[in-house]
């Protein structure tokens, strides 16, 4: 009888155990989607240019109401002075990207526009202080915001915003732009001293003109990692290619000490089931 009751015992013990870490992992679960819901909506010292707009046809960008100064500047094909109209207008920022699309559509050549506005990019440095808002910091969101509004320009009508319509001679001109960019970015292979911007803006670069094949994926994957915080990354991914390498991203991120970070990336893309978010939580 003594055994009876032990193993009865040993029994009861085992299912309180097990109910109790179910118990856990079900309570934990609305907190981890919490975790991640609040750092991808996190404000960003960058534009963010979300699937409602990016997603839009052309149809319907045609519909949106385009501020004067903003139509004209696009028709006149004046990148220069359209960089400096978003510069000396951040504060309305908001509100004109959503205008952005629209008013590229009346460019005669879309993309020879924001090439012509990208050479404002480097114009001015920046400020080692990456706390302090400056010029030079203005002028690289404007670009960012200009290649994330040309997006759903060049979209295929088909296939859609991630397989962009690039004339093969823009490419062309676009791969030199990006390995300029480059270029100043790679500092002996340690790209956590890169500016967020100048990471993002490659990036985002790559991604509008559809030349990412140019670059390794594991090279890719370095650059989303520093900029992993950022709201944008996680789509930003999706349009490189990247989905197939997020497990090793997450996985880098949890690495780094970074759990909320991959913990969003999990989330954004449906892997959460490969994860131990309750371990995870409690490493950080």
């Amino acid at each position: 009888r003594q055994k009876w009751i032990e193993e009865r015992r040993a029994k009861h013990t085992s299912e309180a155990a097990s109910a109790a870490s179910a118990t856990a992992d079900h309570a934990t679960a609305p907190v981890v989607d919490a975790l991640a819901s609040k750092l991808s909506t996190a404000t960003s010292d960058v534009p963010v240019f979300d699937d409602p707009t990016t997603n839009r046809s052309i149809e319907s960008l045609r519909g949106v109401t385009v501020r004067p100064q903003l139509k004209i500047l696009c028709n006149n094909m004046d990148g220069r002075g359209l960089t400096k109209f978003l510069v000396d207008n951040r504060k309305d920022n908001d509100a004109i990207r959503l205008e952005l699309p629209s008013a590229l559509l009346g460019a005669v050549d879309p993309c020879r526009l924001v090439l012509k506005a990208l050479e404002e990019y480097h114009s001015v440095d920046l400020d080692p202080n990456p706390s302090k808002e400056n010029r030079a910091s203005a002028i690289r969101r404007a670009c960012i915001s200009l290649l994330e509004a040309l997006t759903p320009v060049l979209a295929d009508p088909v296939l859609g915003i991630y397989h962009p319509v690039v004339p093969f001679n823009m490419k062309e001109i676009v791969k030199e732009v990006a390995r300029r960019w480059k270029s100043k970015m790679d500092i002996g292979g340690n790209f956590q001293s890169v500016s967020a911007l100048d990471t993002l803006a490659f990036l985002q670069l790559l991604a509008t003109f559809g030349i990412t094949s140019e670059y390794k994926a594991d090279l890719l994957c370095k650059l989303v990692i520093t900029i992993a915080r950022r709201k944008q990354t996680p789509s930003l991914c999706r349009a490189l290619g990247l989905a197939a390498k997020i497990p090793e991203v997450v996985d880098q991120l949890s690495k780094d000490g970074k759990q909320l970070e991959a913990l969003t990336f999990a989330h954004a893309f449906g892997i959460m089931d490969k994860l131990q978010p309750v371990q995870m939580l409690k490493e950080y």
